[in-house]
């Protein structure tokens, strides 16, 4: 359940972040697709704001941050391979929150 929520909800959105901030630093669409192990169609749906727009993640400063600091690692050459387990942590932290909020809602809808 929890690789569910990760592959449908966190990565799309992290992808598309990762994607609108490599454009903004030159990259073309093609590139960019390369880096993210994704395609071209895919990174053009992100630019557009079609895929990868789920508000609460995109608000979240925690992904921002790595986000920024990510794209700009890839920028300069780095591959995304190596970020694997600070992704995976950011994940973790994603999902955390997610359960505390459910289990606030549903404390909350029971009083």
């Amino acid at each position: 359940m929890k690789c569910e929520f990760i592959a449908k909800e966190v990565l799309p959105v992290v992808r598309a972040l990762l994607a609108r901030n490599l454009l903004k630093k030159g990259l073309t669409q093609q590139e960019i697709a390369r880096l993210l192990g994704t395609s071209q169609p895919a990174i053009s749906l992100y630019k557009r704001y079609l895929r990868g727009a789920k508000k609460e993640i995109v608000e979240s400063q925690e992904v921002r941050e790595w986000v920024n600091r990510v794209s700009s690692q890839l920028a300069k050459g780095a591959d995304l391979e190596s970020r694997q387990e600070e992704l995976c942590s950011l994940c973790q932290k994603l999902m955390q929150t997610r359960d505390e909020a459910f289990h606030q809602k549903s404390s909350s809808s029971r009083a």
